[in-house]
């Protein structure tokens, strides 16, 4: 069995860690979920102003791509170790993103044959909000898993 050094142990523990943060971010509830509406006043061309209630998709989107960047992170120092064991955890991470994915794709996420995720900005930004959050906001989902 082969045995990795404390320098790719720790990078995959960091990118593990990162990568719950950003999962954590996703799946918050409450008043720090990213899946809050906001409110937004917006001026009309006569002068007087409309407040409304809408989701900060930049926000919703940065959320997301983080996610997709701390996983490809993760995949990318796993692929550093020799150890089966992070193989295995790694390959069960990425048996669950398959079960995910025309969910995943629906939203503008995509698994590449390398494993790792990229997103598309605009159909994200587009993508029906009750989608992106059963995606990656509900109990059970694809970012608490």
């Amino acid at each position: 069995m082969a045995q990795d050094s404390a320098k790719t142990l720790s990078a995959i523990d960091s990118s593990a860690d990162k990568l719950k943060a950003s999962a954590d971010a996703l799946t918050s509830k409450g008043e720090n979920s990213v899946f809050n509406q906001k409110e937004v006043t917006k001026k009309n061309e006569d002068g007087t102003t409309t407040t409304t209630k809408e989701y900060d998709m930049d926000a919703i989107y940065k959320a997301v791509s983080g996610f997709a960047t701390n996983y490809n992170n993760l995949l990318d120092n796993v692929n550093k170790s020799g150890s089966a064991n992070v193989h295995k955890a790694a390959s069960n991470m990425t048996n669950i993103t398959d079960i995910y994915k025309k969910s995943l794709a629906d939203v503008g996420v995509t698994i590449g044959a390398d494993k790792r995720l990229s997103e598309d900005e605009e159909k994200l930004k587009s993508a029906d909000v009750s989608k992106l959050k059963s995606v990656f906001n509900n109990t059970p989902s694809f970012a608490s898993s």
